[in-house]
């Protein structure tokens, strides 16, 4: 008897742990959901536009910190795409010096193969 108690037992915490209540425990439990959703919903603020919600955050203390690190950070975008620029325009200066380099060499190389050969023709 005291083995089947335990059986018993076991099925019912088995079923508590996932999820289930055990007869005339769930209409409780509904109610007490119940109650604690419509708490809830007369507690939250009714819904507001996403920029008067930000505006509102930015008056508090922590909103103001927040902002103020988000136009630092802007600020050190804007720095480093100047910063891009200016070494995106160095590098093509650069490129095109060598670019330039390469076409004289070419040429002297192509100036010398000719030399080489009229001097092996005469």
């Amino acid at each position: 008897m005291a083995e089947e108690k335990k059986g018993e037992q076991s099925i019912k915490d088995d079923k508590a742990s996932q999820g289930e209540v055990p007869n005339g425990q769930d209409e409780a439990a509904d109610g007490d959901a119940d109650q604690a959703n419509s708490r809830l919903e007369k507690e939250k603020k009714p819904a507001i536009d996403k920029q008067l919600a930000f505006q509102e955050f930015k008056g508090e203390q922590q909103g103001q910190v927040l902002e103020n690190r988000i136009r630092e950070k802007r600020d050190e975008v804007k720095q480093c795409r100047g910063q891009i620029k200016t070494l995106t325009n160095d590098l093509n200066a650069a490129k095109q010096d060598i670019d330039t380099l390469k076409m004289r060499l070419d040429r002297k190389e192509d100036e010398r193969k000719i030399r080489l050969r009229e001097e092996q023709l005469k």
